[in-house]
């Protein structure tokens, strides 16, 4: 077994280490938003577009659903990848138990039709915001 050496820490100078931004602000550029969402969150930025046209849902809260069902889509998104995977692989393994591959693409179906669940209830609330 060979040992390995490990260089020492050398501490870092105080002028190397980078000021805290002011509360909110970070030296990363913001991440833009997907087409479909930009029109609730561009309305959304001045104190007078705070609500619907119908006086309904605030946009803000809009916003924060619409984000929550990004998250959503795509932990759906992944699963069915990963279920399609292990359904095709079953589908292409000789000895694979017929009910385990039946199992297997019921499983793929059931996160598929999730997804789109998801996508429905997205399209929804954005057309509520318009």
């Amino acid at each position: 077994m060979k040992i390995l050496k490990i260089p020492p820490i050398e501490p870092v100078p105080r002028r190397a280490i980078e000021p805290v931004p002011p509360s909110g602000l970070t030296r990363y550029r913001p991440h833009p938003l997907p087409v479909r969402h930009a029109r609730v969150a561009n309305r959304s930025n001045s104190q007078g577009m705070l609500f619907t046209s119908e006086g309904g849902i605030p946009k803000t809260d809009i916003e924060a659903r619409l984000h929550r069902l990004e998250v959503r889509y795509r932990a759906a998104l992944s699963g069915a990848v990963v279920a399609k995977a292990h359904y095709l692989a079953l589908v292409g393994e000789p000895s694979a138990m017929p009910a385990a591959i039946e199992r297997a693409n019921r499983q793929w179906l059931k996160v598929d039709a999730h997804k789109r669940a998801i996508v429905a209830r997205m399209g929804e609330l954005e057309e509520a915001a318009v």
